[in-house]
This record gives structure tokens, sequence and C-alpha cells, in this order.
């Protein structure tokens, strides 16, 4: 699957991205400064458009991504997420009682009737953590066995900038493959951001989602155009 992280809150290139074949966004209300409204905005013109809408917020903006969820968003994306017993939190937060705490209203998500809304299928929103540090990679095996996670989508910008400097870590290509290993004898998907570093020409085998950012998308277009490639 590919998918875009959407840094600006223009409702129309929902359909841009839906017209280019593109089958998920990831709302960007970390590095964004994309409001609520504006998240509520685009996740519905993006279910409008096909797409299944995700948002990505820090851990501690709980409320803020718990709101989006319920403004239709299909799932919350979780930056820098160390360890399973993290996971299983937010498991609790986003699944409605008896498996989890999050609370009940008449909001789009439900069709504005809280009384049908129940914790089955239809109202569990996809959980997406994020990799990006040495510590979620040691602790994979246990972070792969949490059932509710959709797939984990490792954040190569971030986990690069955390190997920089160090002669004694890892080549990051070793450890996206030994992740991507990993994943697939658990059955669990994986993820990508769009390949940034020179020893990944390719995603390895069992990354199943590639997501780049908007920004870059924009970015590397006006390039190619300057350039005269594009026209």
């Amino acid at each position: 699957m590919l998918g875009v992280f959407v840094a600006y809150p223009e409702r129309r290139l929902m359909d841009m991205y839906s017209a280019a074949g593109v089958s998920f966004v990831i709302i960007d209300m970390e590095h964004a400064p994309i409001t609520l409204s504006e998240a509520d905005a685009l996740c519905e013109t993006a279910v409008h458009a096909g797409l299944a809408p995700l948002v990505r917020a820090a851990s501690e903006d709980k409320q803020a991504l718990l709101r989006c969820l319920d403004a239709g968003a299909a799932g919350i994306v979780i930056p820098d997420i160390r360890s399973a017993a993290e996971v299983r939190e937010w498991v609790t937060a986003i699944s409605y009682p008896p498996t989890g705490m999050r609370g009940l209203a008449q909001v789009r998500v439900n069709d504005w009737n809280s009384s049908g809304t129940t914790d089955d299928a239809r109202f569990r929103p996809m959980l997406v953590p994020m990799i990006e540090s040495l510590e979620a990679i040691a602790n994979a095996d246990q972070l792969f066995a949490v059932d509710e996670v959709d797939w984990y989508h490792v954040g190569l910008v971030d986990l690069g900038m955390r190997l920089r400097g160090d002669a004694s870590a890892p080549n990051i290509g070793d450890l996206l493959r030994e992740l991507a290993a990993k994943a697939k004898a658990a059955g669990k998907p994986l993820g990508v951001n769009q390949i940034v570093s020179p020893a990944l020409s390719s995603p390895p085998a069992g990354v199943q989602c590639i997501a780049a950012p908007d920004r870059a998308l924009i970015l590397n277009g006006a390039k190619l155009f300057v350039r005269g490639e594009i026209g």
C-alpha cells in the first residue's frame, strides 16, 4: 500500500491523492500546524475520496487523537513507541468497553448514534505505532506479539538521525531487513517512510506499506520540473 503524510490542510488534495492511486493518508499533527478542525475536515474529505485517513500526533496528545477518531479517522499513528506496554495502553485508549476505556458520544464515526456503538470490528480503529529507536528494535519480538496492532511503521529519518555519529551503530539497511524478517515471521505488516537512505534502494521483503511526505513529493516534483524532466 502507498500513502502520503499530509502537512497541508487543503481538502482538495485528498481528491488528488485518490486520483493518483494512493490508498491512505496520514494527517500529520506532529510536525505540521494542522488544527483539530482542519483534521476533522480532512478526515471527512478523505473518506468521501475513498482514502483511509489516519492521524499522527505526539503520544501526549491523546485527547486530540481520540477526537480525530470521533471525526472519522480510520486509525492513529503513534510516534516513537518503545515497548509493548506502551502499545497496550493505546489499545485500551482507542477501544470501546469492554475491551478498552474509550468514551461514547454521538459523532461522525458512529453515524451520530452512540446507542449502537459496540466493541466490534466496525468500530475498532487501526493502530500504527512507529519504530524509531534502537530500544524499540531491541523489543521487536514483544512489539510484534501485540495482536491489536495493524502494522508497525519504521520512521527511517528519525532512526537514521539517532544512528548518525555512532560508529558502533548497525547499518540502517541491515536493521530494516532484520525488522522486516521478524515482522514477516510474526505475521505483522511493516511500513516505512519513503526510502531516504542510500543503503536502501528498495524496501526489503516484508515491507507492505510505504508513505511519503507531501512536502517531499511537492519539492521533488518542482525540482524535476525545473530540470525539464517533467512538463
